[in-house]
């Protein structure tokens, strides 16, 4: 066995006793305990990844600011720019924001054309004033656009920046919604662009309900006292306790602002007096099955495919946002549709696909796979849609225009949904292969040791480097840095790429001053640096390289089986861990002493083998 591979031991009593508590099959269980999930109640939600478990939006930071500087916005009918970044992740962002924003408001849409750098640039900004625009709300950028900002600033144009990207430490004169701030105290951290836009969009929604900014008292009994929680759009305060429904009425008399009562049941219900008071299932929407019913919190809990939770008034309190988010027809037809966008987004970004973003992405194939958009319809064929589908056959098609400054024509796919956009899409698509073909095949590489390697290119599209460097780092198997420069510009653009756990962009964030915009994640960034500093950026990364661990990765095998393992039902089991991606890749299975019958190769010139 190689010295790097490695088969995932965990511990079989353990292993025994979730596979018996929860009636599945021991090969699954030890899969999704080999992915980090060791009670029963992480393994049910893994398995389970419901709506009702994606995170309020507002608990991010700078939510309810973006939401009342929009609104305010779409009130007076003022224009509002969206500029997104020209991948997957950005273009259906910018898709999402003008679905929603356009039912009240003009919207400028733009995106980096052309060679355009990345991210939000003063002619850019110039564009958006020129055309009357008053807001600018950036989709999967800005955060680092500190030097624009301030330019729309001093234009008198308001700016949101929805985004997912790393902060520096000085952050633009805007409002920011990005999970990834410091003080921000949302819960999960690894949105992507798309998911960051979509908690925007949501949040604007829901302020239209009726129950916004209402406060909620929800009340449930206990064998002591009363125990509330106050609620305001869908955020629990703090609690209180009571010792009698008199005494839980004076403090909704004290609190000056309108205040509904809902009660756990309807026997405390006939106990409050004055006010709204509404019992919890009698908030159920109209038609659903248990509307009206007195039903204990465990069994609605369980109706609405929510998690069990020991604490009574966290149970309430899910239970009542979950109720408010079913009861409004346009937030569910707004869910149908921008999930499917979500998915797509979520696997071509290659976020991790744990927490919310699974949640987000199993939700979002869902209805991809039942999806009216003509365009999607037919590249994703009849059948099942799975994230290897997305990954593997539609990102890398929609992104092709974008790689070539043209990513207009996906932005009017998305949009419109044409046939004939998509034909001309699949041409592009081609010239893109046959470039990173012929430049992985003829890539002259430059090793520095055995810490990392770069390749050089000098007049192929710009927006091929980070697809190079992910074949190259696939190739080499250390971090890649791909540049590409055009004749006579002097500014060379780059490409950095890492396999998983090797924090890559920390390793060049010292280095700031050298460039001319940097940006991305730990494992894949870009960036744009003049030609006389490539060198010396080469020379400090190998230095701090030098100082690193940077031993080979560990390749970890789920688990050793048997050819006669292989069967319909073990692989119907290996599809309930599904969606797959990064944190939940495809299982790693060992089989030993395996004979070959026969091999054959397939494939464009042949570069594909089967056995």
């Amino acid at each position: 066995m190689k010295q790097n591979w490695k088969i995932r031991n965990p511990e079989e009593s353990l292993v025994k006793e979730l596979a018996a508590r929860l009636s599945l099959d021991a090969k699954l269980v030890r899969l999704i305990v080999n992915r980090g999930y060791m009670t029963p109640e992480e393994i049910n939600e893994f398995l389970n990844p419901h709506p009702s478990r994606m995170l309020n939006p507002f608990l991010l930071m700078g939510m309810r600011d973006a939401v009342t500087l929009a609104r305010a916005a779409l009130a007076e009918k003022k224009r509002i720019g969206v500029f997104a970044d020209s991948d997957l992740d950005g273009l259906t962002s910018l898709t999402l924001l003008k679905y929603v924003l356009s039912k009240q408001s003009d919207i400028v849409p733009r995106f980096p054309v052309n060679a355009e750098s990345y991210g939000l640039t003063t002619s850019v900004i110039d564009e958006f004033h020129a055309a009357g625009c008053a807001l600018i709300i950036t989709a999967d950028s800005g955060t680092r656009d500190i030097r624009e900002i301030a330019y729309a600033r001093s234009l008198g144009i308001d700016v949101i920046v929805t985004d997912h990207h790393e902060p520096d430490e000085l952050l633009p004169d805007a409002v920011i919604i990005n999970p990834m701030q410091k003080e921000c105290p949302y819960p999960y951290k690894h949105l992507s662009g798309v998911g960051v836009a979509f908690k925007f969009c949501l949040a604007l929604l829901l302020s239209y309900l009726p129950s916004y900014d209402i406060i909620f008292l929800l009340l449930a009994e206990t064998p002591s006292a009363l125990a509330g929680v106050p609620v305001k759009n869908g955020l629990p305060l703090a609690r209180k306790t009571f010792d009698s429904p008199a005494r839980a009425a004076e403090y909704v008399s004290s609190i000056g602002a309108p205040v509904s009562i809902v009660c756990e049941n309807a026997s405390l219900k006939e106990k409050m007096s004055g006010g709204k008071v509404y019992t919890l299932s009698g908030l159920l929407p109209a038609g659903f099955h248990a509307a009206g019913k007195d039903i204990p919190l465990s069994g609605m809990s369980a109706l609405l495919g929510l998690a069990r939770s020991a604490d009574k008034l966290d149970m309430f309190t899910a239970i009542f946002f979950e109720i408010q988010r079913i009861s409004s027809p346009k937030i569910l037809d707004f869910m149908s549709y921008a999930l499917s966008l979500v998915s797509i987004g979520n696997i071509a970004d290659i976020v991790p696909l744990r927490g919310e973003n699974r949640v987000l992405t199993a939700c979002g194939l869902t209805e991809l796979g039942k999806t009216t958009h003509s365009g999607l319809a037919k590249i994703l064929g009849p059948g099942r849609v799975d994230s290897k589908k997305i990954g593997w056959e539609l990102a890398p098609l929609l992104n092709s225009p974008g790689r070539f400054g043209n990513a207009g024509l996906t932005a009017d796919f998305f949009i419109s949904g044409s046939v004939d956009v998509l034909d001309r899409i699949h041409k592009i698509n081609e010239e893109r292969k046959e470039i990173i073909n012929e430049s992985v095949e003829n890539a002259e590489l430059r090793y520095f040791g055995n810490k990392f390697v770069t390749a050089s290119y000098e007049g192929i599209p710009e927006g091929m480097a980070g697809l190079i460097a992910n074949r190259l780092l696939d190739s080499a198997q250390k971090p890649v840095i791909v540049l590409v420069s055009q004749p006579e510009e002097g500014i060379v653009k780059g490409s950095g790429r890492a396999g998983a756990g090797f924090e890559f962009l920390s390793v060049v964030k010292p280095m700031t001053e050298l460039f001319e915009r940097m940006g991305g994640h730990q494992q894949a960034f870009g960036f744009s640096i003049k030609q006389e500093n490539v060198e010396v950026l080469l020379e400090r990364v190998s230095k701090a390289m030098d100082l690193l661990d940077t031993a080979e990765p560990v390749v970890n095998i789920d688990m050793e089986i048997q050819k006669e393992d292989i069967t319909k039902n073990f692989l119907t089991l290996m599809r309930l861990a599904e969606p797959f991606g990064r944190e939940n890749e495809e299982p790693l299975l060992l089989m030993k002493n395996v004979p070959l019958d026969s091999f054959s190769r397939f494939g464009k010139n042949n570069l594909h083998g089967k056995f």
